[in-house]
């Protein structure tokens, strides 16, 4: 089912859109030229945070108060970084923003990043720096993962957790689990609650918000899918309209949902797709108009189902599934 929004969003942004993920008060960060735009679908409030290019910049990211921003930048916006370290190549530096207040804190050398589904409290992965005195220069040491607190910006390192290379972050909704990739081995899953840290079954794995299937999510590899219960690998199929050539699937994770009850995952593919988790069967997701493109339009989910925006100058139309 297709509905449209009953009002339009008026939006001084270029046509170039990245996808976000909805928070609970309903607010999109959608990436644009020069700028990250967070658009309030409640209220028809728009916020324009200016970057000095957007390519220095990436994945706006709202927490779940919709009150925080977290996004990256490099070393151009080096001015932005505070501490004392000597710089790298290509130094990442993690900027959270409060959105009330136009305040804004940065924290140097992260690589990767992930809001709590729960509560404002951010996840990252900082890499350790030390000097070469044979070279004269600094390199990266070692990894470490990180939890910070967008309300009193306490930072606290999650121990436990021991693995040189991480490589990526995951929180899911399934027991509000942190999931730490690592390049050495196995996951290893995080209980923020009680602190216990736990080696988990697989690798790059997405934990869907049921519990019941696991999504393997490296873009070097071809996509899979799991049955978390029997360990089981589920055979992806493609869908009637898939024009892929290869025998392999290759996709990314976008988000979960529920269709009619089943468990489903919506994928970037050279389109917009979603698996049926239980069957392994691939559908092309359909937008309401030809106009709208499955991907160059998606601006995040709802309620675990798409939503875009097209551009018709200055505004915005939105559309969910």
């Amino acid at each position: 089912m297709w509905l449209k929004c009953s009002f339009i969003c008026v939006i001084v942004f270029s046509s170039a859109l990245g996808v976000g993920q909805l928070s609970a008060s309903g607010k999109y960060a959608i990436e644009v030229e020069h700028a990250i735009v967070v658009v309030d679908t409640t209220e028809n409030i728009v916020n324009r945070i200016t970057v000095r290019n957007i390519y220095d910049s990436s994945s706006p990211l709202i927490s779940l108060s919709s009150r925080y921003l977290a996004r990256m930048t490099y070393w151009r916006d080096i001015n932005t970084c505070k501490c004392n370290i000597p710089l790298i190549e290509d130094p990442r530096i993690l900027v959270i923003t409060d959105l009330d207040t136009g305040v804004a804190d940065t924290i140097c050398h992260t690589f990767d990043y992930v809001w709590s589904p729960s509560e404002d409290k951010l996840t990252f992965i900082y890499y350790e720096v030390e000097e070469d005195k044979k070279w004269g220069n600094h390199h990266s040491a070692g990894r470490s993962v990180w939890l910070y607190n967008a309300t009193s910006g306490v930072r606290e390192e999650i121990s436990g957790i021991i693995c040189h290379e991480y490589t990526s972050l995951y929180w899911s909704e399934y027991k509000n689990t942190l999931c730490v990739s690592c390049l050495s081995g196995s996951d290893r899953h995080y209980d923020p609650v009680t602190g216990q840290v736990l080696e988990a079954w697989g690798y790059y794995l997405k934990i869907s918000p049921d519990g019941k299937y696991g999504f393997y999510d490296n873009k070097e590899d071809a996509a899979e899918v799991y049955d978390l219960k029997t360990k089981k690998q589920i055979q992806l199929i493609k869908s009637a309209d898939s024009k892929s050539t290869t025998v392999e699937i290759y996709a990314s994770l976008l988000g979960w949902g529920k269709l009619d009850g089943k468990t489903i995952a919506f994928v970037s593919t050279i389109t917009l797709e979603y698996i049926d988790c239980a069957t392994g069967q691939m559908y092309q997701v359909k937008p309401p108009s030809p106009d709208i493109n499955p991907l160059y339009d998606l601006v995040g989910f709802r309620d675990g189902r798409p939503v875009w925006a097209k551009i018709h100058g200055d505004k915005a139309e939105l559309f969910y599934y």
